[in-house]
């Protein structure tokens, strides 16, 4: 299989939206019509409850660590390529073939390459989003805190020798493209408009 076939592997897997699938076949509601439109877990979260919020984030997650499992247990991926494939996969959820490339913010998704690409930044990241959003209750806050964290960390760890420069770079792209997924939500951050996650 060539890289092309690789890439365009792991954008049809990043493309699957299990959370807009979730809420069409269990509840039978368009996630792209109800709520704040988007089709990420927080809109599934607020139309279906929590059992079906956590299924979508949990498998948007698992896509994003098994599609590069599978790129580099059997295409023999080398580490430009893996990287690469990561990005692909991000892409897909964020603009989905399936749903006319409107999709999700990729938060989800990211955390599953990154858990994958590099467990200890995903550790920290992980706990820190968890901590800042019982702080504030505004999944989206603690997503853009959980970006910029990670393009730090990222940079801290390349500067003591841990982690390589590509992944870094990578990493660092991840973070500003979370960061810019969310300008809608950081003007209504500034503005005090953003709802936290028990409004609807």
């Amino acid at each position: 299989m060539s890289k092309l076939e690789v890439f365009l592997l792991a954008y049809i897997l990043g493309s699957i939206p299990f959370s807009f699938l979730l809420a069409k076949y269990c509840k039978g509601i368009d996630l792209r019509e109800t709520g704040s439109k988007n089709v990420g877990a927080t809109n599934l979260y607020r139309l279906c409850g929590f059992k079906y919020a956590f299924f979508g984030f949990l498998l948007d997650f698992l896509k994003g660590f098994f599609a590069l499992y599978i790129i580099s247990k059997f295409f023999n991926a080398n580490e430009l390529t893996l990287i690469l494939s990561g990005f692909f996969v991000i892409l897909g959820h964020v603009f989905p073939v399936f749903l006319n490339f409107k999709g999700g913010k990729g938060v989800s998704t990211t955390a599953g390459v990154l858990f994958f690409l590099d467990y200890r930044i995903f550790v920290i990241v992980f706990v820190f989003f968890w901590l800042i959003f019982f702080i504030k209750r505004i999944v989206s806050f603690a997503s853009i805190f959980a970006a910029i964290l990670l393009i730090i960390t990222s940079v801290i760890f390349f500067l003591l020798g841990i982690t390589g420069i590509e992944r870094v770079v990578f990493f660092v792209i991840l973070g500003l493209l979370i960061i810019v997924f969310h300008k809608e939500n950081i003007k209504r951050i500034l503005n005090k408009k953003e709802k936290k996650i028990n409004e609807r």
